[in-house]
């Protein structure tokens, strides 16, 4: 083992150039294929951290007016929702975003009745839900998340004050909270109140805003009563006025495509690095081959057998792309750990899983590409390659 591991150092050694360029190929790949992995990873931790706030059964209906004329959500349409839908579980509800100007935070604010919990399913840390009560007594009390509580050091039973609101806190969940009103529900955010939607606030205008909702919130598992319920809406409403429907599905659609993309384009210019690197190593151990026959025919001539030979232009090739993988994802990982912060469309996630893969792939490639080299290398008789050298 420490002749093989001599003259394999040796091998390696006296080609410095031959063993740099595989080097720097392989490790091109690799460090691509690091950046790759960790791109796709954050965005499959997005997608789901999205359906998890969202809801895997919650559906989102809102009411669009392509001409203008005003028509609003109101409660007759939670009521009409219902009728047509016996036994669904839903809720109007109204999106306010509050600055807090001392700690520099937005606080979205959701209007809800006493149903929002059985929607969003979402955990509670302490204290109780709002309830029937609260709801048709319109009593001022919240529901506070813990991002929201920990920064203003609130706890149940405490008074949240701010310019534009004055409630008693009731319940903390920790959990994050989808902002409904955002396009396609795709905003998350981790201070939220939710109050009564029964409760005045300081942001209403006028004394139909009580009635009126921006959207429905409702938890239907079929896909198929989501469609129907869609049209019944529309059926019964008539008018200008278009019903749409949201699922965690169509939530996520887009960055679903964004993925596909990402797998395609960037996955096609790292594959070609990496296969760039093996067909460089193969071409480069076939020249060596014959540029070293003199050297195997030695070895041969001096009692080394074909697997000698075979196993020391194999681990030349995997030794190679193993240790340029191994440069490359540590390259990798340090643009992902010491790069500007991403934007939250391309989040970057960094593990064992991610940083151990490229080097795993880079060896499969070593051994693939350098065996038929080592092949070849192996099959040459010592007097075949003494003649030729001689």
């Amino acid at each position: 083992m420490t002749t093989f591991g001599k003259d394999l150092g040796e091998s390696l050694l006296t080609r410095p150039m031959t063993s740099g360029l595989i080097l720097v190929a392989v490790a091109v790949g690799a460090a691509s294929a690091t950046l790759l992995l960790s791109l796709l990873a954050g965005l499959e931790s997005s997608v789901q951290a999205r359906l998890k706030s969202f809801g895997s059964d919650t559906v989102l209906f809102t009411l669009q007016d392509p001409t203008g004329s005003g028509v609003a959500m109101t409660r007759n349409h939670l009521r009409l929702a219902t009728a047509l839908q016996p036994g669904l579980i839903a809720t109007g509800y109204r999106s306010h975003l509050l600055k807090d100007p001392i700690r520099g935070i937005s606080i979205q604010v959701l209007s809800a009745n006493a149903s929002l919990p059985c929607i969003l399913e979402r955990p509670l840390q302490d204290g109780r839900w709002l309830d029937a009560q609260d709801i048709e007594q319109a009593q001022p009390h919240a529901l506070v998340s813990a991002i929201l509580a920990d920064a203003w050091s609130l706890h149940v039973g405490d008074t949240l004050t701010h310019p534009a609101l004055t409630v008693q806190v009731v319940g903390i969940s920790d959990s994050t909270l989808m902002n409904p009103s955002s396009p396609a529900g795709t905003q998350s955010s981790g201070a939220w109140i939710w109050i009564p939607d029964t409760l005045p606030t300081a942001w209403m205008t006028s004394p139909d805003d009580p009635h009126r909702f921006d959207g429905l919130l409702a938890r239907i598992s079929d896909p198929d009563d989501v469609r129907a319920l869609v049209r019944q809406l529309q059926q019964a409403t008539g008018g200008p006025a278009i019903w749409t429907a949201t699922t965690a599905d169509v939530l996520v659609r887009g960055e679903r495509a964004m993925m596909k993309t990402v797998r395609i384009a960037y996955g096609s210019v790292v594959l070609l690095c990496l296969l760039l690197g093996g067909v460089a190593l193969s071409s480069l151990l076939l020249v060596s081959t014959r540029q070293r026959r003199q050297e195997i025919g030695f070895r041969r001539a001096i009692g080394a057998t074909q697997w000698d030979i075979f196993s020391l232009f194999l681990a030349e090739g995997i030794v190679l792309t193993g240790l340029g993988g191994l440069i490359g994802s540590g390259i990798g990982a340090l643009l992902i750990l010491f790069a500007p912060p991403a934007p939250a469309l391309l989040p970057l996630i960094l593990n064992a899983k991610i940083l151990l893969m490229p080097i795993t792939v880079c060896l499969l490639i070593g051994l693939l590409f350098t065996w038929q080299p080592a092949r070849t290398a192996a099959t040459l008789s010592p007097a075949d390659a003494l003649r030729v050298d001689g």
